[in-house]
């Protein structure tokens, strides 16, 4: 076995200066030099199929717990729910969020994806990384990062010329667009492995704002797990490759989607509670400046880890807006799903449905 610890942290970028940051690149938490290809599973998965329960709370006596309730309630129902949206950035007039204030929905939304085991699938604020919109990456034996945005001089799409840096990056097979989903999401669709892009594409594409510019997907579409966010900007669903990798995790330590040691991630909800939380919630400014996961984890397999604990930080004095609209009612207004989408999320569900049915036969 193997184990360290890691942070991920969520930076905040606006006209007022830099919340202090660090970055955690690739596709899954852990990922480092020598262990590329590491999926990372939720707190409980220990190999053994079903549906696996995580349940998120938030610390008594926490400032700001009462007004946490709702947004974080509202982050729990859309993990587990894992519907792929598009055009899921909403800024200005679009949302209900204050033009001086950071939507903590957002965050939070980001950070609880972090502590489930997923990481920034781009490179963020890396050392001596000047752009921070390339997919992540190592430097390659030449020590050196090898940035070269193509053609369409847009950083993190499919025709960057990365070098001899190494991807980390899961894209999948069929036609690297992060911004749509295969049917069946394991090891057979999805990949890490450059020689099997598509096309001409030379390295893995992200689904970043910037690329959605140049794509055939609605505006103002972006993974939650980017890293960035905005003054008076929302993000509150999930895109095609937050679900993506989710469900390549839950293709389980085999990576093939419709085995037994497949899983079903569902959330719950602890409320105000010190009882019982796989996942805790606090405002602390002595663990961050802005908002971070802190995880522990344990590796039974050389390419597989589940974390063992985990702690989502907020910083009590940034300039936090609490929604208080609950999305249990559906009220709220949701993006666009794509069609892609919408036939990937019922053939995904059917399949839950099918093993669950056998499991209980």
């Amino acid at each position: 076995m193997r184990g360290r610890t890691t942070s991920g942290v969520l930076g905040l970028v606006c006209a007022l200066g830099t919340w202090p940051m660090t970055a955690l690149g690739g596709t899954f938490l852990f990922t480092e030099e020598g262990f590329e290809d590491t999926i990372m599973h939720p707190v409980g998965y220990d190999g053994t199929g079903g549906v696996l329960e995580v349940t998120v709370c938030i610390v008594p006596g926490s400032a700001d717990a009462e007004a946490m309730v709702v947004p974080i309630g509202n982050v729990v129902r859309t993990v587990s729910a894992l519907v792929p949206t598009t055009a899921n950035l909403q800024l200005g007039a679009e949302n209900n969020v204050p033009p001086d204030r950071v939507d903590f929905e957002s965050v939070a939304l980001h950070e609880l994806l972090h502590c489930v085991g997923l990481a920034h699938p781009n490179l963020g604020v890396a050392p001596d990384v000047d752009d921070p919109g390339f997919c992540s990456s190592h430097e390659g034996d030449d020590g050196e990062w090898d940035f070269d945005a193509g053609d369409d001089g847009v950083s993190g799409s499919g025709d960057d010329r990365r070098g001899d840096d190494v991807n980390l990056g899961w894209f999948q097979v069929a036609n690297n667009d992060p911004f749509s989903i295969a049917p069946v999401v394991d090891r057979s669709t999805y990949s890490r492995d450059l020689d099997d892009l598509p096309n001409d594409d030379s390295f893995a594409a992200i689904a970043s704002r910037t690329v959605a510019a140049v794509s055939a997907v609605a505006p103002g579409t972006e993974s939650v797990m980017y890293q960035g966010t905005y003054l008076d900007e929302a993000q509150r669903t999930l895109g095609h490759d937050d679900v993506a990798m989710l469900r390549l995790a839950m293709a389980g330590h085999d990576e093939v989607a419709g085995t037994a040691d497949d899983y079903a991630l569902s959330l719950r909800f602890g409320g105000i509670s010190a009882a019982g939380c796989d996942i805790r919630v606090d405002m602390d400014g002595s663990k961050t400046g802005f908002a971070a996961c802190q995880a522990g984890a344990v590796f039974p397999l050389a390419t597989h880890g589940s974390i063992t604990n985990a702690v989502v930080y907020f910083h009590p004095e940034a300039a936090w807006f609490f929604n208080d609209v609950s999305n249990a009612t559906g009220n709220p207004v949701v993006p666009a799903f794509s069609m892609g989408g919408l036939a990937a999320l019922a053939l995904g569900l059917l399949g839950i449905a099918v093993r669950v049915a056998r499991r209980r036969a």
